[in-house]
């Protein structure tokens, strides 16, 4: 219970020096991390069609940024709703499953690449990445599907 009260009054002081509330709930803001998250996926779904290794490799750069983008933007929703009224939500459960896949991902590739048992090479980043998009996508029509209550 303590620890509770605690985290409330720690997000209600952060919202009213920051106003964290106010920018999760802005059109503008909102617009701007959906278009990045357009953009994000043409820039997988282009890593995928590209031969050239080194164009490849900006992309999935460029996604890991975007990654850490989402990452702010996850902690600005949850410093504004809060972990409760922040899960009811489709589209931030969503959110939150692409952030955990997406960091699991990276952290299985990195702890994988530092070890000398495994022999990895660029050809298994891009392998981990089109399982990303695979497990992303299976989760959304899974997640979508059951919230529609047919």
């Amino acid at each position: 219970m303590r620890r509770k009260l605690f985290w409330k009054n720690f997000r209600e002081k952060c919202n009213k020096k920051i106003k964290f509330i106010l920018l999760a709930n802005n059109f503008t803001y909102n617009l701007i991390i959906f278009l990045l998250m357009i953009f994000n996926c043409a820039i997988l779904i282009a890593a995928e069609a590209i031969s050239d290794r080194t164009t490849v490799r900006a992309l999935y750069f460029i996604d890991e940024l975007l990654l850490y983008i989402y990452l702010i933007d996850f902690f600005i929703k949850i410093f504004a709703f809060g972990f409760e009224q922040y899960f009811q939500d489709f589209w931030n459960k969503f959110d939150f499953l692409v952030l955990f896949i997406s960091f699991f991902s990276e952290f299985l590739l990195i702890a994988y690449s530092s070890s000398s048992f495994f022999d990895l090479d660029s050809s298994d980043y891009e392998i981990s990445k089109t399982m990303q998009v695979e497990l992303i996508n299976n989760s959304f029509f899974y997640y979508y599907i059951n919230d529609l209550d047919l």
